[in-house]
This record gives C-alpha cells, structure tokens and sequence, in this order.
C-alpha cells in the first residue's frame, strides 16, 4: 500500500512525518510513503495555508497511483476536505488527532465525516487538548460502520506510537 502521510501544522511535524516514514518503509505491505512537508514551515507562517496543501496532496496523490491517506490534526482537515471536494480519493484513511478545538469548526468535521465511505480508522487520546475522545465520539453519526474508533490513553495532542499506527494499515 502506498501512503500519503500529512502531518500536523506545528514545524516539529517535520521530524515526526519523516520519522513516522522511516518507521513505516521496512515494512513488508507498505511501497511508497510520501510526507508532506507544508510551505508555511518554510516561510515562516503561522498557519498551514490548507487551500495551497490540498493541491500538493492531489498532485502527490497522483503519483502514488492507489493509496492510503493518515494524517494528524490539520492533516486531517486537508485530507477530509479533499476527500469532500473529489480531489482525494484513497482506499483507506487513518486519522490522528482531529482538532475539534481548533479553527475549525465542529460541525465541518461532522459534515466531512458524514461523507466519508471508505475504511477509516480515527484515533483520539482520551484528553487530547484539541478534542477528547468523547467529543470525537459525538460527531460521528450513529450507523456510519466504516469508521472505527480506537481511543488512546493521553492529555496531549502528540501522536508518536509509530507501530500501532502502523498495524492499522490494511
């Protein structure tokens, strides 16, 4: 499976997409991973400029022929939108992190989540500052089966058990 890694919009998220890439590469079912690195961790922006990154993702993920999305926190937003708009359209999404709390609103997520019909597998810590499992839990629609929810224990919006990730790669 190929994959198309976006990572969060802090530039720490630099080193952790292409140490969640090194992670991934050895492993046997997994052929190319492109991470994403956003413009704004070059210009020195505050903001990932999410319009600009989806048509980096799109072209990305017409290289990568079939694919699989994970992405974390505005990775997640990037990835949902463009699943939304028809521009993105993997064989499986694995989400970590969707930030609730942030500057988007609750309900475009529920929105976007409500169109999502493949595979999907969305992973929340308990107490992530950006949106508890609880909360995440509230925007899922009753009877949506092809989205699984798996709660991790944690109060932060960190991401870093690479191998878990991983296992859930089909």
């Amino acid at each position: 499976m190929n994959i198309l890694l976006l990572p969060g919009n802090s530039p720490r998220h630099k080193s952790w997409a292409e140490d969640f890439k090194s992670s991934l590469l050895p492993t046997p079912n997994i052929g190319s991973v492109i991470a994403q690195h956003y413009a704004h961790w070059r210009n020195g922006e505050e903001f990932a400029d999410t319009d600009h990154e989806l048509l980096i993702a799109t072209a990305s993920a017409r290289e990568l022929g079939t694919y699989a999305i994970i992405a974390k926190s505005i990775g997640t937003a990037i990835a949902l939108e463009g699943i939304a708009q028809g521009k993105l359209q993997p064989t499986q999404l694995i989400l970590l992190g969707i930030p609730i709390n942030g500057t988007i609103a609750s309900e475009t997520y529920r929105n976007w989540l409500k169109g999502v019909t493949i595979p999907t597998i969305i992973m929340q810590n308990t107490k992530d500052p950006y949106g508890s499992f609880a909360e995440l839990q509230a925007l899922i629609e009753p009877g949506q089966t092809n989205i699984s929810l798996i709660e991790t224990e944690g109060d932060t919006h960190d991401y870093l058990d690479f191998a878990t990730i991983g296992k859930c790669i089909s």
